[in-house]
Protein backbone atom coordinates (compact mmCIF):
# COMPACT_ATOMS: atom_id res chain seq x y z
CA UNK A 1 0.00 0.00 0.00
CA UNK A 2 1.16 3.28 -1.20
CA UNK A 3 0.27 5.41 1.96
CA UNK A 4 1.86 3.27 4.19
CA UNK A 5 5.13 4.59 3.18
CA UNK A 6 3.85 7.62 4.79
CA UNK A 7 4.00 5.99 8.00
CA UNK A 8 2.94 7.34 11.35
CA UNK A 9 4.79 10.92 11.20
CA UNK A 10 2.29 13.46 11.57
CA UNK A 11 2.53 14.82 8.14
CA UNK A 12 4.76 14.14 5.12
CA UNK A 13 6.53 16.43 3.05
CA UNK A 14 5.36 15.97 -1.27
CA UNK A 15 8.68 14.94 -1.29
CA UNK A 16 8.33 12.33 1.29
CA UNK A 17 5.08 10.89 -0.22
CA UNK A 18 6.86 10.85 -3.91
CA UNK A 19 9.18 8.37 -2.62
CA UNK A 20 7.10 6.04 -1.34
CA UNK A 21 4.66 6.24 -4.70
CA UNK A 22 8.23 5.50 -6.17
CA UNK A 23 8.79 2.45 -4.17
CA UNK A 24 5.17 1.44 -4.37
CA UNK A 25 5.23 1.19 -8.09
CA UNK A 26 6.31 -1.89 -9.98
CA UNK A 27 9.29 -1.47 -11.94
CA UNK A 28 8.26 -1.98 -15.17
CA UNK A 29 9.43 -0.02 -18.75
CA UNK A 30 5.99 -0.18 -20.11
CA UNK A 31 4.85 2.49 -16.62
CA UNK A 32 4.21 5.63 -18.45
CA UNK A 33 6.52 8.08 -16.94
CA UNK A 34 4.00 10.09 -15.72
CA UNK A 35 2.70 7.30 -13.50
CA UNK A 36 3.66 8.86 -10.13
CA UNK A 37 2.06 12.16 -10.94
CA UNK A 38 -1.24 10.31 -11.18
CA UNK A 39 -1.28 8.58 -8.48
CA UNK A 40 0.25 11.33 -5.84
CA UNK A 41 -2.85 13.49 -7.52
CA UNK A 42 -4.95 10.39 -6.66
CA UNK A 43 -3.70 10.89 -3.51
CA UNK A 44 -3.85 14.24 -2.75
CA UNK A 45 -7.14 15.27 -4.59
CA UNK A 46 -10.55 16.11 -3.65
CA UNK A 47 -11.51 12.11 -3.06
CA UNK A 48 -7.62 11.24 -2.10
CA UNK A 49 -7.06 9.94 1.67
CA UNK A 50 -4.31 13.27 1.94
CA UNK A 51 -5.05 16.53 2.61
CA UNK A 52 -2.53 19.39 2.54
CA UNK A 53 -2.05 20.86 6.23
CA UNK A 54 0.33 23.58 4.68
CA UNK A 55 2.11 24.53 1.66
CA UNK A 56 3.98 21.47 1.03
CA UNK A 57 3.40 19.18 4.07
CA UNK A 58 0.06 16.09 4.05
CA UNK A 59 -1.91 14.65 6.51
CA UNK A 60 -4.70 12.32 6.28
CA UNK A 61 -8.07 12.97 5.73
CA UNK A 62 -9.44 10.82 8.31
CA UNK A 63 -7.33 10.30 11.58
CA UNK A 64 -8.54 5.89 11.81
CA UNK A 65 -6.05 5.88 7.77
CA UNK A 66 -2.98 7.37 10.51
CA UNK A 67 -3.81 4.72 13.67
CA UNK A 68 -4.55 1.74 11.06
CA UNK A 69 -1.00 2.12 9.48
CA UNK A 70 0.85 2.83 12.39
CA UNK A 71 0.03 0.00 13.78
CA UNK A 72 1.22 -1.84 11.33
CA UNK A 73 4.69 -0.39 11.20
CA UNK A 74 4.45 -1.04 15.22
CA UNK A 75 4.04 -4.67 14.37
CA UNK A 76 7.86 -5.03 13.68
CA UNK A 77 8.86 -2.58 16.46
CA UNK A 78 9.83 -2.82 19.66
CA UNK A 79 6.81 -2.26 22.05
CA UNK A 80 9.03 0.02 24.59
CA UNK A 81 7.47 2.77 21.95
CA UNK A 82 3.91 2.33 22.89
CA UNK A 83 4.35 1.68 26.28
CA UNK A 84 5.98 5.06 26.61
CA UNK A 85 2.80 6.90 24.74
CA UNK A 86 0.08 4.48 26.76
CA UNK A 87 -1.39 7.40 27.93
CA UNK A 88 -1.03 9.87 25.24
CA UNK A 89 -4.90 10.36 24.13
CA UNK A 90 -3.71 10.39 20.34
CA UNK A 91 -2.59 7.22 20.33
CA UNK A 92 -5.60 5.28 21.70
CA UNK A 93 -7.03 4.54 18.26
CA UNK A 94 -3.28 2.93 16.87
CA UNK A 95 -3.49 0.80 20.24
CA UNK A 96 -6.85 -0.83 19.25
CA UNK A 97 -5.78 -1.17 15.87
CA UNK A 98 -2.42 -2.97 17.36
CA UNK A 99 -4.45 -5.45 19.83
CA UNK A 100 -5.78 -6.68 16.37
CA UNK A 101 -2.11 -8.79 15.81
CA UNK A 102 0.41 -7.17 17.96
CA UNK A 103 1.67 -8.91 20.98
CA UNK A 104 -0.29 -7.09 23.81
CA UNK A 105 1.26 -9.15 26.54
CA UNK A 106 3.96 -6.03 27.68
CA UNK A 107 1.74 -3.36 26.76
CA UNK A 108 -0.97 -5.16 28.73
CA UNK A 109 1.31 -5.56 31.87
CA UNK A 110 2.39 -1.97 31.82
CA UNK A 111 -0.83 -0.80 31.32
CA UNK A 112 -2.71 -2.44 34.47
CA UNK A 113 0.33 -1.92 36.39
CA UNK A 114 -0.47 1.93 36.34
CA UNK A 115 -3.44 3.30 39.11
CA UNK A 116 -7.13 3.33 37.18
CA UNK A 117 -8.75 6.33 38.13
CA UNK A 118 -12.88 6.04 40.01
CA UNK A 119 -14.55 5.05 36.48
CA UNK A 120 -11.96 2.29 35.92
CA UNK A 121 -11.37 4.00 32.42
CA UNK A 122 -8.41 1.63 32.13
CA UNK A 123 -10.31 -1.75 32.48
CA UNK A 124 -13.07 -0.15 29.61
CA UNK A 125 -10.11 0.50 27.35
CA UNK A 126 -9.13 -3.38 28.02
CA UNK A 127 -12.70 -4.06 27.09
CA UNK A 128 -12.08 -2.65 23.74
CA UNK A 129 -9.10 -4.24 23.13
CA UNK A 130 -10.08 -7.68 24.01
CA UNK A 131 -13.41 -7.09 21.36
CA UNK A 132 -10.44 -6.56 18.51
CA UNK A 133 -8.10 -9.20 19.27
CA UNK A 134 -8.23 -12.61 17.96
CA UNK A 135 -9.96 -15.24 19.30
CA UNK A 136 -6.81 -16.84 20.13
CA UNK A 137 -5.28 -13.76 22.13
CA UNK A 138 -3.14 -15.72 24.68
CA UNK A 139 -3.79 -12.51 26.90
CA UNK A 140 -7.72 -12.31 26.40
CA UNK A 141 -8.69 -14.78 29.37
CA UNK A 142 -6.42 -13.32 31.64
CA UNK A 143 -7.40 -9.91 30.65
CA UNK A 144 -11.65 -11.03 30.97
CA UNK A 145 -10.70 -12.40 34.37
CA UNK A 146 -9.15 -8.67 35.53
CA UNK A 147 -12.87 -6.70 34.06
CA UNK A 148 -14.54 -9.90 35.73
CA UNK A 149 -13.32 -9.43 39.17
CA UNK A 150 -13.54 -5.53 39.11
CA UNK A 151 -17.32 -5.89 38.01
CA UNK A 152 -18.25 -8.06 41.29
CA UNK A 153 -16.10 -5.93 43.34
CA UNK A 154 -18.64 -4.58 45.78
CA UNK A 155 -19.16 -0.88 47.02
CA UNK A 156 -18.78 0.33 43.25
CA UNK A 157 -20.69 2.95 42.42
CA UNK A 158 -23.88 2.00 40.05
CA UNK A 159 -22.60 4.21 37.20
CA UNK A 160 -19.14 2.84 37.30
CA UNK A 161 -20.77 -0.95 37.16
CA UNK A 162 -22.59 -0.14 34.42
CA UNK A 163 -20.13 1.16 32.74
CA UNK A 164 -18.14 -2.49 32.95
CA UNK A 165 -20.72 -4.15 31.86
CA UNK A 166 -21.03 -1.71 28.39
CA UNK A 167 -17.39 -2.96 28.42
CA UNK A 168 -17.57 -6.68 28.97
CA UNK A 169 -20.49 -7.11 26.51
CA UNK A 170 -17.96 -5.54 23.58
CA UNK A 171 -15.75 -8.00 24.54
CA UNK A 172 -18.52 -10.57 23.04
CA UNK A 173 -16.42 -13.02 24.18
CA UNK A 174 -17.84 -16.31 24.71
CA UNK A 175 -17.82 -16.51 28.62
CA UNK A 176 -19.87 -13.55 28.70
CA UNK A 177 -23.40 -14.88 29.22
CA UNK A 178 -22.08 -17.10 31.68
CA UNK A 179 -20.59 -14.40 34.00
CA UNK A 180 -23.57 -12.43 34.20
CA UNK A 181 -25.61 -15.41 35.11
CA UNK A 182 -23.41 -16.18 37.52
CA UNK A 183 -23.86 -12.88 39.02
CA UNK A 184 -27.79 -13.57 39.36
CA UNK A 185 -27.42 -15.30 41.99
CA UNK A 186 -25.16 -12.69 44.15
CA UNK A 187 -25.50 -11.49 47.35
CA UNK A 188 -25.32 -7.86 46.08
CA UNK A 189 -28.74 -6.76 44.70
CA UNK A 190 -27.07 -4.00 43.09
CA UNK A 191 -24.55 -6.70 40.84
CA UNK A 192 -27.82 -8.48 40.09
CA UNK A 193 -29.48 -5.74 38.91
CA UNK A 194 -26.95 -4.58 36.61
CA UNK A 195 -26.13 -8.20 35.38
CA UNK A 196 -29.82 -8.36 34.13
CA UNK A 197 -28.82 -5.27 32.13
CA UNK A 198 -25.97 -6.83 30.62
CA UNK A 199 -27.80 -10.26 30.01
CA UNK A 200 -30.25 -8.26 28.25
CA UNK A 201 -28.16 -6.92 25.69
CA UNK A 202 -26.62 -10.46 24.70
CA UNK A 203 -29.02 -12.91 25.99
CA UNK A 204 -31.07 -14.78 23.41
CA UNK A 205 -33.96 -17.20 23.42
CA UNK A 206 -32.48 -20.06 25.16
CA UNK A 207 -31.37 -17.04 28.26
CA UNK A 208 -35.02 -15.85 28.98
CA UNK A 209 -35.28 -18.79 31.50
CA UNK A 210 -32.60 -17.07 33.55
Amino acid sequence: MIVAGIGCRQGATAKEIDAAIEGALPVDEELPTRAPNWVFRALTGERGVLRPIDTDRYTFHHPLWQAFLAAQEQLTADPATLIEHLDDGHWSEMLRFYAESGDMKPVLIEWMRRPDDLFRSRLRTLGSWIGAAPADASWRDGAMAMMARSFLQPGLPARVREGLIQALTATRMPGITYLFKQALRHTDAEIRRVAVTGLTKIANDTDLPA
